[in-house]
């Protein structure tokens, strides 16, 4: 499975885990589909096989106003650690964590942005943005967002 080797590409990192793909959703939605479930049992292994804690992070693009992008990023990323939460019983829930960032990093209104990504840390003392900023997991949607401001 390519959780493995992505296992193997992080034993060398101390403080971040594996690099899954995101759970990715359509317009105004927070409903999973088959191939994105696949993807939060992939987390879920990585959860049950390691001690990692893991950020869900919930994202919208800019389709609607910025109150309710909020919202939904956040359904999203609740839906997504619920999930992960039934699949992994025996792991504590403090290690599943949610963050809402919504639209902010968003240029327009694509799937990649729709999305829930995860981000696996062992640092319980950083905030989720510092996590997150580290961890170099988003670093393409950190330069896509600052490209558009200029």
């Amino acid at each position: 499975m390519r959780y493995a080797v992505l296992m193997l590409l992080a034993l060398g990192c101390a403080k971040y885990g594996p690099v899954l793909s995101p759970v990715t959703f359509e317009t105004g939605s927070s409903a999973l589909s088959e191939k994105d479930e696949a993807r939060v049992s992939e987390a879920a292994e990585v959860l049950r096989d390691s001690e990692w804690n893991v950020l869900v992070i919930g994202l919208a693009d800019v389709a609607g106003d910025a109150a309710m992008n909020k919202d939904l990023a956040e359904r999203r990323a609740n839906e997504v650690a619920e999930l992960l939460k039934k699949k992994c019983p025996n792991v504590p829930a403090k290690r599943i964590v949610t963050h809402t960032i919504g639209e902010k990093l968003s240029t327009g209104t694509t799937v990649q942005e729709r999305k829930v990504e995860f981000v696996f840390y062992k640092d319980s003392d950083l905030t989720p943005k510092e996590i997150v900023e580290a961890s170099g997991v988003m670093e393409a949607d950190f330069h896509r967002a600052e490209k558009k401001k200029k």
